[in-house]
């Protein structure tokens, strides 16, 4: 079953990840370079050779603004493929100077991934012609996977498949890579702050990474796979579903931001981010066209939103419990900022007491 190389390679990332943030940079670097070096390469052959179809501008007919509802999914699908820059903020206790580097990392990964798909959108337009595959859902083949082998054929021939097969291949590498590594820290936060159950916290006497959250973060996606068999059917509109969450999430956060930037204007911040709230308020927009807009072509959307509203109705009953019978403390009154970077002091000291306190938390010490 080809799944089971998904699920090896999760196994494989989580083991890497539990070794430290260090692996982590390394074989991220190593796989992000390849897939965007892959890409950028593939899109720059497919601008200078001749092309096959005849479009008015480099990506196709213009965009129709008059389709609300046409525009409105491409402003989803844009903000879905650049979903994953923010997950290396989880790790800024371990990255030093996280206030300047990460700041700039997101900057210059955004950049340099705007002008891959740029290049590479702009490319398969000129060689691949986008004919009819499905009539009756009117679904066109630029609307499907099978684009993407026809574009490297036109290209580069049948080693042209292989080798963009491979760069597809470290792109999934390099999403799990960054999943294993984000998801389990934020488990371990979760658990410090008493949201989850304190055995979370524990960390590797050698390695100080979060093994048991790293443990669970490989077991959710494996046991998923385990039970649903591979279906692919069954698998994209949970994967779907938990897009939207996460969509829900990332709202709840920029919310938070938004309220306390208002309240503690006093406070020292590693990064203020400039123009306020005009991005929080473009990027909450965004996020709900996104969920909205989230079925592809073929799929109907109460296939995704039902798993969605399931899942983000469990989170919620689950953290009300949670909240109110095991922390006992009112879940709609909101603690001091002070408190919680008490909190984090004497947690962060409790299990690191050689290290010095991490950068992300000194200005606010």
């Amino acid at each position: 079953n080809t799944w089971m190389v998904g699920v090896g390679m999760v196994v494989v990332f989580g083991l890497l990840n539990a070794i430290g943030v260090e692996v982590f940079g390394k074989v991220e670097v190593f796989l992000t370079f390849g897939m965007w070096t892959t890409l950028t390469i593939f899109g720059l052959c497919g601008i200078l050779l001749s092309p096959v179809t005849h479009h008015s501008g480099w990506f196709g007919a213009p965009l129709d603004v008059s389709n609300l509802s046409g525009l409105f999914g491409y402003i989803g699908m844009a903000m879905f493929m650049f979903v994953g820059c923010e997950l290396v903020t989880p790790m800024a206790p371990e990255i030093k100077k996280a206030h300047r580097t990460i700041p700039r990392a997101m900057a210059l990964g955004l950049l340099a991934v705007a002008g891959c798909m740029f290049l590479y959108g702009a490319a398969i337009n000129r060689q691949v012609n986008n004919v009819v595959v499905d009539a009756a859902n009117h679904i066109f083949l630029l609307d499907t996977p099978m684009a993407i082998p026809a574009f490297a054929n036109r290209v580069m021939g049948h080693v042209g498949q292989y080798w963009l097969g491979v760069g597809l291949l470290l792109a999934g590498c390099a999403t799990i890579n960054t999943l294993m590594a984000a998801v389990p820290r934020i488990i371990y936060g979760m658990a410090l702050d008493g949201a989850l159950p304190r055995f979370l916290t524990w960390l590797h006497p050698r390695f100080k990474t979060p093994v048991i959250a790293i443990a669970f973060g490989v077991a959710i996606p494996c046991l998923h796979a385990w039970y649903l068999n591979g279906d692919i059917d069954h698998i994209v509109p949970l994967i779907l579903a938990a897009v939207c969450a996460w969509g829900v999430a990332y709202l709840l956060v920029t919310l938070s931001v938004v309220i306390l930037r208002i309240r503690r204007p006093d406070l020292p911040r590693a990064y203020r981010a400039p123009w306020f709230p005009l991005p929080q308020i473009i990027s909450s927009v965004g996020i709900i066209i996104a969920i909205i807009n989230i079925a592809p072509p073929g799929m109907n959307s109460r296939d995704v939103l039902i798993p969605f509203g399931i899942m983000l109705g469990l989170t919620a009953a689950y953290a009300l419990f949670w909240t109110l019978c095991v922390q006992r403390v009112n879940p709609f009154l909101p603690l001091p900022v002070e408190e919680v970077v008490e909190r984090a002091m004497g947690n962060y000291e409790k299990r690191n007491n050689e290290e010095m306190t991490p950068d992300v938390l000194r200005p606010l010490v």
